[in-house]
């Protein structure tokens, strides 16, 4: 009988097992195009900020230029008040020569007897005096005793014109004397000389009754300068209907055509006097605040005046935006440097997240990010760490054990291989293993 063959003993201790979990390195795959993480959190921050610097800039310089504006509107107000005083001298000095011219002894007796030769050496001096540049004397019926003309010779000489005869009745401020309206009349007429303000006053004989009219003028050029004086203003004179009069703006067409006034205009200002309609316009380039108010001599509607006072406000408003817009820039450009920092930390930190996942994907078993941090970032970190932790330490307990059962098994087989006698295994119901 053949003797079995003894095979030798194998110290299964010093057996080398290979891994019983073939891990493969992958090549890293190609990198994809995608949108960094860094970039869609700045985007939508630098958005944000540049519309709140929009619409904060527009809210600062629109409340600036309503300051700036209120500043030009009562100021405005105050140089148009201003300037309706001095009409008002006008008039109040356009009734002192009358009363003066009335008074003057003689002139009553010449106008009765319609000395006209009389009355200019009467009235000549006086109306030189108080620079007057027309004076009429009439008759009860209007009719024209004596007119002085102001003129200015070829040698810068004033002297006066005089004219006679001439039926001064339909003169607005003579006929409403005359229509018994009231005895005194103010209005703007046109001579030869130009547009003249006019005041007129009746001189009534001793039964009260109307012997005559006196009237004194200035050029209206003249009246506008010295309702002008030294106030920043520009000054226009307009009639009741809208016509323009008089202008101390630049005399050209661009500027005449921008003159004008609309009805709702005028019939505010002749309806509500106390209340003065103020308007922005821009004239040859020029911003202006426009108030038109009446233009009353002795207390008379002769029609309207428009005072231009030039805006400060574009070039104030400018300024405080450029000042603005300088600091909007810095604010934002500060907001974007520090977002992309903030930013960029916490992508560096995901970023560090990823790579240590990516590593764990490729077979590295040791990686970790090592991350210490209570935030959503490091709790991110912390459970992979735990994760890749735990399943290291399970990795290495299947190793383990089936390290043991394969040397069990083997030392199994030796034994069964190395026994002369046979030998059969049966589970408990009996079958043959």
């Amino acid at each position: 009988m053949a003797q079995p063959t003894h095979n030798t003993l194998t110290s299964f201790e010093d057996e080398v097992t290979a891994p019983i979990l073939a891990i493969h390195h992958q090549q890293p795959s190609s990198i994809q195009h995608f949108v960094s993480l860094r970039w869609r959190l700045l985007f939508p921050i630098t958005l944000v900020v540049l519309i709140v610097m929009t619409i904060g800039a527009y809210l600062i310089s629109d409340s600036l230029t309503k300051n700036y504006d209120d500043d030009d509107t009562q100021d405005l107000l105050i140089n148009s008040q201003l300037v309706a005083d001095e009409a008002q001298r006008i008039g109040t000095h356009h009734s002192t020569e009358i009363f003066r011219i009335a008074n003057t002894g003689g002139v009553r007796e010449n106008i009765a007897s319609q000395n006209e030769v009389a009355l200019q050496s009467l009235i000549e001096p006086s109306a030189m005096l108080a620079n007057l540049d027309l004076v009429l004397i009439t008759d009860a019926n209007g009719e024209e005793i004596l007119g002085l003309q102001r003129t200015q010779l070829d040698d810068n000489t004033i002297d006066y014109a005089v004219a006679e005869e001439t039926d001064l009745s339909t003169i607005e401020a003579i006929s409403t004397i005359l229509d018994g309206d009231n005895n005194s009349g103010t209005s703007i007429i046109s001579t030869n000389q130009g547009l003249i303000v006019v005041s007129a006053e009746a001189i009534l004989s001793p039964a009260n009754e109307i012997m005559g009219i006196v009237a004194v003028g200035t050029r209206l050029d003249h009246v506008i300068s010295q309702l002008q004086g030294d106030h920043q203003i520009e000054l226009t004179a307009f009639s009741s209907n809208g016509n323009l009069l008089r202008t101390t703006l630049p005399d050209n067409e661009s500027v005449l055509s921008k003159l004008s006034l609309d009805t709702a205009t005028i019939g505010q200002v002749i309806r509500s006097p106390s209340q003065v309609p103020i308007e922005t316009t821009k004239i040859d380039g020029t911003r202006y605040r426009a108030a038109y108010f009446p233009f009353v001599i002795d207390n008379t509607p002769v029609g309207i005046i428009a005072a231009y006072m030039p805006s400060n406000t574009p070039f104030s408003t400018d300024i405080a935006r450029q000042l603005f817009s300088l600091i909007a820039a810095l604010l934002s450009a500060g907001v974007v440097i520090v977002g992309y920092i903030t930013v960029g930390r916490a992508v560096k930190r995901i970023e560090a997240v990823r790579d240590t996942a990516q590593a764990l994907s490729d077979g590295y078993e040791s990686a970790r990010t090592n991350m210490q941090s209570n935030d959503e970032i490091g709790q991110l970190a912390s459970a992979l760490d735990a994760y890749a932790t735990f399943v290291q330490q399970r990795t290495g307990y299947l190793v383990t054990n089936l390290q043991r059962q394969r040397r069990e098994s083997a030392r199994l087989t030796t034994v069964i291989d190395n026994m002369p006698d046979g030998l059969v295994i049966l589970d408990l119901d009996g079958r043959v293993l």
